[in-house]
């Protein structure tokens, strides 16, 4: 009967763990960073602003600064979603849609997140941008 109660409690424990996955995805106000591939990058940025525009600087910030750090001149944009007040699950992870467009007070959470493909040498669009133009853009004004 013991091992049978003691197998039951085992079993109930393990299934309330979190896997290390939600937990690395988990955070709280800052950056977050993923790696898709060498040149593929996800950047997250969330905080409180009175400005999603700020939110979406300091994710440009970021992007430019990891795009360096990883050995490449620029970066091109290849998505971007601004939320305002998302609802996250567990595993901080937005489970709202897009909120873009509302009127931002100064308590509201931005979240930004950007897909970038990063690159060396010439730009091969007009709207990619120069990792270092960026930093000197905007670092003064943000940090």
């Amino acid at each position: 009967m013991k091992i049978a109660l003691l197998a039951v409690v085992t079993i109930l424990l393990t299934g309330c763990t979190y896997t290390d996955e939600c937990s690395e995805n988990k955070f709280l106000y800052g950056y977050t960073e993923d790696k898709i591939d060498n040149s593929n990058y996800r950047v997250r940025f969330r905080n409180k602003a009175s400005e999603s525009g700020d939110a979406s600087n300091f994710a440009l910030l970021k992007a430019a600064k990891l795009t360096q750090i990883q050995g490449y001149d620029w970066f091109e944009v290849t998505k971007k979603e601004v939320f305002v007040n998302p609802k996250l699950d567990e595993c901080g992870l937005i489970t709202r849609s897009k909120t873009e467009g509302l009127s931002i007070k100064s308590s509201n959470e931005i979240y930004t997140l950007i897909a970038i493909k990063m690159g060396k040498g010439i730009k091969t669009k007009v709207t990619s941008y120069d990792a270092q133009g960026v930093i000197n853009d905007l670092a003064s004004n943000m940090e």
